[in-house]
């Protein structure tokens, strides 16, 4: 779990002189990052006329706060019409009420657990409308340069032609290599012209080769865009048109 408090306390634990090596000050650094993104994160959301229910908890395999911070400017800033979250959680309660307050918004979010579903869609309960649809998806097994990896069974079929603006890479659950690879096929059939796409967990070796896979296949279709990286404690890539060149400034 990386609550605020926790991170400061471990952050204050490491900075004595037995533990100056240079694998802790980088880590100290991701602590130090993660404390700066919950900071103007908290102070980004204060106020907003769309946030009415402030109750984000990013622990444990969840978004960190650089993921919250990002979406948030990515959907205050871009008013992104369709969205697609796949794998749902913390960035789900910000989802939920940006859908609810925009409805001429569509949100679709994925995830194969529906105890997990069905505990985020209660937590929500206040923000649901038509616009916001959730897709219970069984995995399937693929392979991938001799990797298996999880994904999610008929996830092109069920989103049928919708073209997304911005798309959320959070699920399913991670693999050491080619990590949510099922991801990839979005990029032909469902990518509308102006998008933003977030990797996360892009710290891993697993992301970085979707994030290079969906360079590869944008460059392939000859589509323009820009990408850059944050760091918090956690990693995010986002991939977007070179219109939202913005984006990197946030």
């Amino acid at each position: 779990m990386y609550s605020l408090k926790k991170i400061i306390k471990k952050f204050l634990l490491r900075i004595s002189p037995s533990w100056r090596s240079e694998n802790v000050i980088l880590q100290n650094n991701r602590y130090l990052r993660e404390i700066l993104f919950a900071s103007v994160f908290n102070d980004s959301i204060r106020n907003v006329d769309w946030i009415k229910k402030n109750t984000f908890s990013p622990s444990g395999a969840s978004v960190n706060y650089s993921f919250l911070y990002i979406l948030f400017k990515i959907l205050d800033f871009v008013r992104p019409k369709n969205i697609l979250e796949l794998g749902m959680g913390e960035s789900s309660k910000l989802l939920f009420q940006y859908a609810y307050a925009n409805k001429d918004s569509r949100l679709y979010c994925v995830d194969d657990n529906k105890f997990w579903m069905d505990k985020v869609k209660e937590e929500n309960k206040d923000f649901n409308n038509d616009n916001i649809n959730s897709l219970l998806l069984n995995l399937k097994e693929k392979n991938i340069n001799n990797f298996k990896i999880k994904a999610y069974d008929k996830l092109i079929e069920n989103l049928n032609d919708l073209k997304f603006n911005l798309i959320l890479i959070d699920g399913p659950c991670g693999n050491s290599r080619y990590s949510r690879f099922g991801a990839l096929e979005l990029i032909t059939n469902n990518l509308a012209q102006d998008f933003v796409i977030i990797v996360d967990d892009y710290d891993r070796k697993g992301e970085q080769d979707l994030a290079e896979a969906i360079i590869l296949k944008l460059n392939e279709l000859k589509i323009n865009y820009e990408y850059c990286v944050y760091r918090g404690i956690k990693f995010q890539a986002i991939i977007y048109s070179k219109k939202f060149n913005y984006l990197e400034t946030l």
